[in-house]
């Protein structure tokens, strides 16, 4: 039975070009403790591991049964674009495809709902470092910059995760593998310019990397250059460098733009209360409500270099 419920699971997604992966939810808890240890190891900054992790359960819900399961997605989706209108002119801003998946989620959950819930089987989402479990379970494979690529999608995917009350198959679960072209290639440590690297391994300082500062809060950092502005939240520099990721399409998943008057609001920070419905569903879709002062000042400082 548990291969059949997968089979229509991965039937159902592929439909939707999306990929997925499954293995036993104990496994949540060796990806935390691995976590821990490259805490221990000196190898996460203690600010990402509470900024990133600090949140997440690593356990399924307690009324699961003990045969309960993870299920992974990996979903093509690309990048949007805000458009501004400024005295100078429209100004475009990048939001990488990570962010404004509410239509993958709505997708996701209705493949699962179908599948699911005809044979009463529960599911919820699974609040988890989704790259080291979809890298674990076999759906991609790490590139230099620590990001996935996903066969068909490169690294413009986005991952999600679900505790399934079901026993499903484990097809793979080992160390990760990563992508060959990395070992004579440079081009994403050449494209970024904050220095996030590490010599002979695939990892990065995120405490350095521009995604982890502009979902912070407070001022940036002085030994941040002004030219490592590139996008309205989170950072594409080494992805859009990547020679793997070239031969993917680079469509625009959604287009927002503004007017003058909101344009003007939006770089003020003003909360989403008082922006017009289209501006204030944009923030509501960054998850940003009550934090618009972060997305005010990451486009300020982009505006500085445009």
């Amino acid at each position: 039975m548990a291969s059949s419920v997968f089979d229509a699971l991965r039937q159902s997604f592929q439909v939707e070009g999306r990929r997925i992966a499954s293995c036993h939810a104990a496994r949540a808890k060796e990806i935390g403790e691995r976590i821990q240890a490259r805490l221990r190891d000196g190898l996460m900054d203690p600010r990402v591991h509470q900024g990133y992790f600090g949140g997440m359960r690593f356990e399924p819900p307690a009324s699961y049964h003990t045969e309960a399961s993870l299920l992974v997605a990996a979903s093509p989706h690309s990048r949007s674009v805000l458009v501004l209108d400024l005295p100078g002119g429209l100004v475009e801003a990048t939001i990488p495809s990570t962010y404004l998946a509410d239509r993958v989620n709505a997708g996701n959950n209705e493949i699962l709902g179908t599948v699911l819930g005809p044979l009463g089987c529960a599911f919820e989402p699974a609040i988890l470092p989704l790259k080291t479990l979809a890298a674990w379970a076999g759906l991609g494979v790490y590139g230099k910059d620590n990001v996935l690529r996903i066969e068909g999608m490169g690294s413009y995917a986005r991952l999600d995760a679900w505790w399934i009350d079901a026993g499903l198959p484990e097809a793979s679960w080992g160390t990760p593998k990563t992508l060959a072209r990395c070992a004579t290639c440079s081009a994403c440590l050449r494209a970024c310019p904050n220095g996030c690297f590490r010599e002979g391994i695939f990892s990065i300082d995120a405490s350095r990397c521009l995604t982890f500062l502009n979902e912070g809060v407070g001022d940036f950092p002085g030994w941040l250059p002004q030219r490592a502005h590139s996008a309205a939240i989170g950072c594409l520099r080494c992805q859009e460098a990547c020679p793997e990721n070239a031969k993917h399409r680079r469509f625009v998943e959604r287009r927002f733009i503004f007017d003058r008057q909101t344009s003007r609001a939006i770089l003020d920070g003003r909360p989403a209360a008082a922006l017009p419905p289209e501006a204030a569903e944009l923030i509501r879709l960054l998850e940003l409500e009550g934090h618009e002062e972060k997305l005010a000042r990451n486009l300020s400082a982009l505006l500085q270099i445009r």
